[in-house]
């Protein structure tokens, strides 16, 4: 397998870069929208990088932090570069990919063995934290 890591972040890419690299692992600084010009990917892994925290930790509105418009158009740059068949794992975001409208083109995958969830500010779409929720869904493939 080769593997890609990306982040918005230069530091964290150059750290990356000077800890981790090797021929079947390289990095790049890139925004979301240009995830494309990359390729295509068998597996996409979005682990605390669709959220907004520590920001979201205390607050009940979330729309001038990270709206749920900016959460749905980063899940489509990533629903273009994922094949079909792929798979799709969302971690610690603000948001339930559920709620998106490119949910339609994926099943949740549930395994045995899966975490248990933490306790993660949850907003709806229309930016309102949701109370004590916990999200199981995590994992997706692509129809």
């Amino acid at each position: 397998a080769t593997i890609i890591g990306v982040d918005v972040n230069k530091k964290s890419i150059e750290k990356a870069k000077s800890k981790f690299a090797s021929e079947k692992l390289s990095f790049y600084h890139i925004e979301a929208k240009s995830l494309h010009t990359l390729g295509k990917f068998d597996v996409i892994t979005a682990i605390s990088v669709l959220c907004r925290y520590p920001e979201s930790k205390l607050i009940q509105n979330i729309d001038s932090v990270f709206p749920f418009s900016i959460f749905e158009m980063s899940v489509g740059y990533l629903d273009q570069v994922l094949n079909p068949k792929g798979y799709l794992f969302i971690r610690s975001s603000n948001f339930r990919f559920m709620e998106t409208e490119y949910h339609k083109k994926y099943e949740v995958i549930s395994f045995e063995g899966q975490r248990q969830p933490e306790m993660f500010p949850k907003f709806n779409k229309n930016n309102f934290r949701l109370k004590n929720f916990e999200e199981r869904e995590e994992l997706f493939q692509k129809h």
